[in-house]
């Protein structure tokens, strides 16, 4: 998906069934950058920007967590300052 700068993200987490044990639950935000033309070349960049705890303890059976993330508080601006010269 492609989101604007300034996007909120929202969504909904259901727990319509509980058979596995979940101790907490996090939203991360991970920038990816990949530099290079060639697969040779290409070098790959991840940096965890941050990190939401959505969730502490176990769920209950038809519990709905409600999620609303504002991008714009994060800085999503590409790291690299000339990438190829331009």
């Amino acid at each position: 998906s492609k989101y604007h700068m300034k996007d909120v993200v929202v969504g909904k987490v259901y727990f319509l069934l509980v058979r596995i044990k979940i101790k907490h639950m996090e939203l991360n935000i991970i920038r990816r950058e990949i530099a290079g033309s060639t697969a040779a070349n290409q070098q790959t960049d991840n940096e965890t920007l941050t990190k939401f705890e959505i969730m502490d303890g176990a769920p209950v059976k038809d519990q709905c967590i409600p999620v609303r993330l504002y991008l714009k508080g994060l800085e999503l601006t590409p790291s690299y300052k000339n990438v190829q010269n331009k």
